[in-house]
């Protein structure tokens, strides 16, 4: 993103941009209150003088408070405590008073928001101390730094309103390793960011352009403001505080970055700012003090982040067990899958690692299960475990069958919906692996399209694999891995059978049978079952809504005995629906699908699959960035909901 100080076209190609943001909840957003309108709208005027200013904040006991203690705080080298309003506007200055009682009462407004994943008190305090971080940062480099100071207060004001409206999109965010920063995630997946949304917002109250843009560019790079611009750029400041820990891992590698740039310039000391900002913050009130100091904190993040980093930098091409590591191909919140190669067979494999940081006896022991029940099933369509082991610096990982294939989810996101004939073909091989898993009075608990693969194998078009089997129980009462997510909700909500969104301990094997008919339907229409905005509305739904028919939900040709088998699988009491996947798979077998999936038709989309492969291969060869994929306008777009849920 291009910096507030390269040149008044940026700007106003940046502000234009802004205002033309489009987002569907900013009717929801806070609106300042009359009195501080009022003044803003006196202060725009040329000829307005500071006493005819200060009459209007001496009406407001709680806009003189603010005043005051800012002046008091804010500018250096006073004499005396200021106690006049006048006087504090004289100080201060028209612009800058604007600012202070914007920002006061857009934080009042915003602090009566409730959100489950920013609790009030960590929010405050993290925000004040990215504000006086800002600010000393501002003061180190020669900037301004009273509008470091509250461009800093102010750019992440909205999350608590952002996180409480998208509770499922961030709280996926925060248990997924997946993304680089929550900026890149919000961007995927909303379009949008928070910061793009909160400097609209300043636009609309009135705040300067300068101040806006400070936090429109927050999450810029502040190495490469550092590096592009001889004279600093204001948003340096800000950028820079937007680095420090907080409750929603912003950037997570930002502790690291900000000792990396002591390297690039020399005047950056972190930790002589983080010590002042420790002393301010204790000097400021006890509320705001964190019990563990600043510089502590980033003592150890910069451990950790160093190990991590390190960890990281060799991990691929080491060897685990047998296998040495290609390339990695998934990461999340609890570990990586890598492309590896056995290294006497040389046959491909996938190898799956525990993350170093999140290992804990539980962690290890739902690891150990995973692998322990998965290599006890030998169903075709059921992923092969090839090896297990731990390295001697304590990695546990695990090998298995490295499908070439893509997952049923992403088969809708690229082609969109399926015919009733190819969907018929995925149920029957799945519920086939599934049928054995029940047999050893094991239940999957986690059906959904990302864990459902399909492939060419052996001139068989749309192979099943059933992967992932790290949420499994047992039906017979026996103990697991002791893991105590087994007692509450778990699952991924868009698929989740309503006695698991119930979180029963009763769970028998018909959960599944639910789960995969959502999955069918999903297959049908390119919609989930539900849908919503939290994971207890959908959950709820799950429990108490009826779900719509196939061929009401979507313009669709089904076949209607497909229809009503998937409606019976999707009843809330479980035994309303089939007895056993065996007899699921019976069901299925009989019927005439309305638009056949033959072998051949397999066959031809596999080769055509395969030749658009080679296309966009040679196509990136002579463009790197050409697009390699377009979705359908019926394909479902991720919403967060489809991720794994442990409560």
């Amino acid at each position: 993103m291009t910096s507030v100080t390269t040149g008044n076209s940026n700007e106003q190609q940046l502000l234009t941009r802004l205002r033309n943001l489009q987002w569907s909840g900013e009717s929801q957003l806070p609106l300042p209150p009359q009195s501080v309108i009022d003044f803003s709208a006196r202060a725009r005027q040329p000829d307005v003088t500071v006493r005819e200013l200060s009459e209007v904040v001496e009406c407001e006991p709680a806009l003189t408070a603010e005043l005051l203690r800012n002046v008091n705080s804010c500018v250096r080298g006073l004499r005396q405590k200021v106690d006049s309003v006048q006087q504090a506007i004289a100080l201060l200055g028209i612009p800058n008073s604007t600012t202070i009682l914007l920002t006061s009462a857009l934080s009042n407004a915003v602090q009566r928001v409730e959100s489950p994943l920013v609790p009030a008190a960590d929010f405050r305090r993290e925000t004040v101390e990215r504000a006086i971080f800002a600010r000393e940062v501002a003061r180190h480099m020669g900037l301004n730094a009273t509008v470091a100071y509250t461009a800093a207060m102010l750019q992440d004001i909205l999350l608590p309103v952002l996180t409480r409206r998208h509770q499922v999109d961030y709280h996926e965010y925060l248990h997924q390793g997946e993304y680089e920063s929550l900026a890149a995630f919000e961007k995927l997946r909303f379009g949008w960011t928070h910061a793009e949304i909160t400097a609209k917002t300043l636009l609309n109250w009135g705040f300067s352009n300068t101040l806006a843009l400070a936090v429109l560019q927050h999450h810029d790079s502040p190495e490469q403001l550092l590096v592009d611009h001889d004279e600093l750029p204001l948003g340096f400041a800000v950028s820079c505080s937007a680095l420090l820990m907080d409750v929603l891992r912003q950037s997570p590698d930002g502790v690291t970055r900000l000792v990396d740039l002591h390297a690039i310039n020399q005047r950056f000391h972190v930790m002589e700012i983080a010590t002042f900002v420790d002393q301010s913050v204790k000097e400021l009130s006890n509320t705001l003090h964190n019990p563990v100091s600043l510089v502590h904190r980033l003592q150890n993040a910069m451990l950790n982040q160093l190990d991590q980093r390190r960890r990281q930098v060799v991990i691929t091409g080491r060897q685990f067990g047998s296998y040495v590591l290609e390339e990695k191909m998934k990461e999340s919140s609890m570990g990586a899958i890598f492309k590896a190669r056995h290294i006497h067979l040389r046959r491909p494999a996938a190898v799956k690692i525990l993350r170093a940081d999140r290992t804990t006896s539980a962690s290890i022991a739902q690891f150990e299960q995973e692998v322990q029940l998965t290599s006890r099933l030998n169903h075709p369509n059921t992923v092969r475990i090839f090896d297990f082991g731990r390295t001697p610096d304590d990695l546990f990982f695990y090998a298995m069958e490295l499908v070439d294939g893509m997952t049923l989810a992403d088969l809708v996101k690229t082609h969109g919906r399926l015919s009733d004939g190819r969907v018929l073909n995925l149920l029957q091989q799945t519920c086939g692996s599934l049928a054995e898993a029940h047999d050893l009075n094991l239940i999957h608990r986690d059906i959904k399209p990302e864990n459902i693969m399909i492939s060419l194998r052996a001139n068989r078009p749309d192979h099943v694999t059933l992967l992932d089997f790290g949420l499994v129980t047992s039906s017979a009462g026996e103990q697991t891995s002791g893991n105590e997510s087994v007692r509450g909700v778990v699952g991924t909500p868009l698929y989740m059978s309503p006695e698991a969104a119930q979180g029963r301990e009763n769970i028998c094997s018909r959960s599944d049978l639910y789960s995969i008919a959502a999955v069918g339907y999903f297959l049908l229409t390119g919609t989930p079952v539900f849908t919503g905005n939290s994971v207890m509305d959908v959950l709820q739904q799950h429990m108490r809504s009826t779900p719509i028919p196939p061929t009401e939900r979507a313009d669709v040709r089904v076949a209607p005995e497909l229809e009503r088998i998937l409606m019976r699988c999707l009843q809330k009491d479980p035994v309303d629906r089939p007895r056993s996947a065996l007899e699921l798979v019976e069901a299925l077998s009989q019927i005439v699908p309305v638009n056949p999936w033959k072998t051949e038709d397999g066959l031809r989309w596999w080769r055509d699959q395969s030749q658009l492969k080679e296309d966009q291969a040679a196509s990136a060869v002579e463009n790197p960035l050409a697009s390699t994929m377009v979705t359908p306008n019926n394909a479902s777009s991720s919403s967060g909901l489809e991720r794994t849920l442990h409560v």
